[in-house]
């Protein structure tokens, strides 16, 4: 279902606007729908991508946090590294990133 909208643009952008249309051979209309679906499209997917950064960045928190809440097991119960020198070295871990 279409609507009829009114909207105030600038003279200069609808010349562009026409001009463009012409080009294309689309109405004017057609022009402007594709180029505002396509605009709602990417704020889309930037929206999609800052979220899914915002979700990652949590993971990787999370998962530093819990490496470190089981490392003194991890201490404990894992053999000595064969490449450990010296005493102590059974002790030692490398810390998570």
């Amino acid at each position: 279902m279409l609507t009829k909208v009114s909207i105030s643009l600038p003279g200069e952008l609808l010349a562009e606007i026409d001009e463009l249309a012409e080009e294309r051979q689309l109405p004017r209309s057609a022009l402007v729908q594709e180029s505002l679906e396509r605009l709602l499209n990417e704020e889309c997917q930037r929206r999609t991508l800052a979220l899914a950064r915002e979700l990652y960045a949590e993971i990787a928190a999370e998962d530093v946090a819990l490496s470190e809440a089981y490392r003194p097991l991890a201490i404990e119960t894992l053999p000595p590294s064969p490449l450990a020198e010296g005493e102590g070295a059974e002790d030692e871990l490398p810390s998570p990133r």
